[in-house]
């Protein structure tokens, strides 16, 4: 179903860029875009087989079983530590139940979470897109990438939609709000706080020579990677990925993707500066990114751990684009057309 709305994505963009640019058209665009995607995610196949590949049955089964907890119950898990997978972070166990005081359909829950991850993304891709072939690009990069991880992590999803919703508090510099907002994400999902150190980089003078640094500690971090994950995953939701992982074959295509963008993003860093606004924040989302990479070489579910990074891809990718064109004198468009049909292609060989 993601290619078929990939498509569409891409023949609406076609047909709006023949004209203008005008913020009216490419706000239109951007509202059709996302709900055509939500309307994806919430209506996504669910198979009714326990035992299948599929976690939104597993998050069915869930939801059904929160009707017999208590509130008082739920509260209490936030001052207890329990062993219990299941029972780890009961945000998302407390954002089910409340839910449930409204409707206790699966799939208007299910459009609850689409919204909250979708309304955050298509806000930024408007605030950075400013060419309608450019928020398609973004569109496709996000069907190519995320799409299928929003299908099965719920929980997480809804962290990552919580932590871009304070996106804006972050832009603003107010930090304790940001906080509290990524403390809010990480009762639902713990991975949430590994977004924190970007308040960091944030008031960093110089950005490149840290982004030159992150590029030089890649083989350290490769070499001490699995002391790392074993620090990261103790005592959070990624412990049970550990314990029960034999995935240990690394993420070459991710990766590669990950050092060419890094180098691009080197290469043409002077005209990013210049041209981009909130250069530092999106500066930091790639160095993070390119930091937690080689975490997913000790097991590829840790690749989840860089998506509150990666995401930014999904604006950041047609900037560089939009870089590119400009420095070599090539059609914007163009370039934009052949990247989404190199995606789509991709898409069908999966």
């Amino acid at each position: 179903m993601n290619l078929l709305v990939t498509i569409i994505i891409i023949v609406i963009g076609l047909l709006i860029s023949a004209g203008s640019n005008a913020p009216g058209r490419r706000l239109y665009f951007v509202v059709v875009a996302a709900l055509l995607v939500i309307g994806q995610i919430t209506f996504r196949d669910i198979s009714y087989d326990i035992d299948s590949s599929n976690d939104t049955i597993r998050y069915f089964y869930g939801f059904k079983e929160v009707q017999s907890i208590s509130f008082t119950e739920i509260f209490s898990k936030f001052v207890k530590q329990d062993r219990d997978y299941n029972d780890r972070d009961p945000g998302y166990t407390l954002l089910v139940k409340t839910f449930q005081l409204i409707s206790t359909n699966f799939v208007l829950f299910l459009f609850l979470i689409s919204t909250i991850i979708i309304v955050p993304i298509s806000k930024l891709i408007y605030r950075y897109c400013n060419n309608v072939m450019g928020i398609a690009l973004s569109y496709v990069v996000l069907e190519f990438f995320f799409e299928g991880f929003f299908e099965t992590g719920l929980r997480q999803t809804i962290a990552l939609g919580i932590v871009l919703s304070g996106y804006p508090l972050l832009l603003n510099n107010k930090i304790w709000k940001y906080v509290i907002i990524v403390i809010m994400a990480s009762t639902i999902h713990t991975s949430a706080l590994i977004i924190l150190p970007i308040i960091v980089v944030k008031y960093v003078r110089k950005i490149k020579p840290l982004l030159v640094f992150s590029i030089l500690i890649i083989p350290v971090l490769m070499i001490s990677a699995d002391s790392i994950v074993t620090m990261i995953g103790k005592g959070s939701i990624y412990e049970n990925y550990l314990i029960n992982s034999s995935d240990n074959l690394g993420t070459p295509v991710y990766s590669s993707f990950v050092i060419i963008l890094t180098f691009a993003f080197f290469y043409l860093y002077k005209y990013f500066k210049k041209k981009v606004s909130d250069y530092k924040i999106l500066s930091a989302t790639l160095i993070g990114s390119l930091v937690l990479m080689p975490l997913s070489w000790i097991d590829s579910n840790l690749l989840r751990l860089s998506f509150y990074y990666s995401l930014f891809y999904v604006p950041l990718i047609p900037i560089i684009f939009k870089l590119i064109s400009l420095k070599f004198q090539i059609s914007y468009n163009a370039i934009c057309f052949c990247a989404m049909i190199f995606l789509v292609v991709m898409m069908s060989l999966r």
